[in-house]
């Protein structure tokens, strides 16, 4: 703000010392806040209408992005837990019981079995990435 103040005490206008410093922080919050004051500035009207339904909008959008979050915090941690236990579970069992795996390691379809099941828990993890990152 402070650079603002000195932009525009220097002669800049402040619609595009607004949009300048919304280009460097890149918040869009902050690029409506330029637009609404460069349309204020252009058309006139009353600014403290237009702030106060730009408000309205951020805090809606606020209101969104934590609705997206709870909605998708089950299906983060389920993604989770469905791509660790099987890990865990073969930590646990080569633990507990090391000689488990001996009879069917000697099987010439051991490793690639080993390969489709590590395989198949990379693909889990991108799918389920893929399911919850929704874009507000």
């Amino acid at each position: 703000m402070g650079l603002i103040a000195d932009e525009s005490a220097y002669g800049r206008d402040m619609s595009d010392s607004l949009k300048a410093m919304a280009e460097r922080l890149d918040l869009q919050d902050l690029r409506f806040l330029a637009v609404a004051v460069t349309i204020q500035q252009q058309a006139g009207g009353n600014l403290a209408e237009i702030l106060d339904g730009l408000s309205k909008v951020v805090r809606a959008r606020f209101r969104l992005f934590r609705r997206v979050k709870a909605i998708t915090a089950e299906a983060k941690w389920s993604g989770m837990f469905l791509s660790g236990f099987p890990l865990a579970a073969l930590a646990a069992i080569n633990l507990m019981e090391p000689n488990y795996y001996d009879k069917v390691s000697q099987t010439p379809v051991f490793v690639p079995a080993c390969l489709v099941v590590a395989a198949f828990l990379i693909v889990n993890v991108i799918v389920m990435r893929a399911l919850v990152n929704i874009k507000v």
